[in-house]
């Protein structure tokens, strides 16, 4: 800041006050711009797979074996797992929040009549609709939310072993984002 007012002196005082304003102005419009286009941070209960691979995944039962070839794939390198099994419920399916725009008009009609009295018509119009993006065929999408898992089944040729059965339940619900007790480690046969 010190080189900042031996930049602008003394004389120069209202430039040195519009550069500072400026300045601290566009951090907060980055800020905002970050929330809006970024969405939020990720929440307990999303998985961790993002919104791009939900786009081809054309349902929840495709989301869901999708997560399991995956878990089974990270959970079968944990040691003593060896051959590894999973099954996932889901709760909710996934969600896209779509941009709408809506024009609301009011018109006000005021009669008089022959006898002195007056009428009034108010009229209330509102039309709602989605917005578009750069193709007049795609919806603007404002976020996306992944199906909320419900709970997890690991079965495991090494699941009767209390330290593989740990290490399981905690990599399952660290992924996924939701509680352990929504993850049940079995021995296979």
């Amino acid at each position: 800041m010190k080189f900042l007012k031996e930049a602008f002196r003394e004389k120069d005082k209202k430039s040195l006050y519009t550069l500072s304003f400026t300045l601290a102005a566009a951090v907060l419009v980055l800020i905002l711009a970050g929330t809006v286009f970024n969405g939020t941070p990720k929440s307990r209960g999303e998985p961790i797979v993002p919104p791009a691979e939900i786009l081809r995944i054309n349902g929840e039962q495709e989301y869901a074996e999708s997560l399991e070839h995956k878990l089974e794939e990270i959970l079968s390198s944990v040691a003593g797992a060896g051959e590894v099994k999973v099954m996932v419920t889901l709760r909710m399916s996934a969600e896209r929040v779509l941009a709408r725009e809506t024009n609301t008009s009011l018109s006000t009609i005021s009669e008089n009549d022959g006898a002195g009295g007056t009428r009034e018509s108010k009229t209330h119009t509102e039309n709602e609709s989605v917005v578009r993006g750069r193709s007049a065929d795609e919806p603007f999408v404002l976020s996306e939310r992944s199906p909320v898992v419900e709970g997890v089944i690991i079965i495991a040729k090494g699941g009767d072993d209390i330290h593989v059965k740990d290490a399981l339940t905690r990599a399952a619900f660290t992924v996924l984002g939701i509680d352990a007790h929504r993850v049940q480690v079995l021995k296979m046969k």
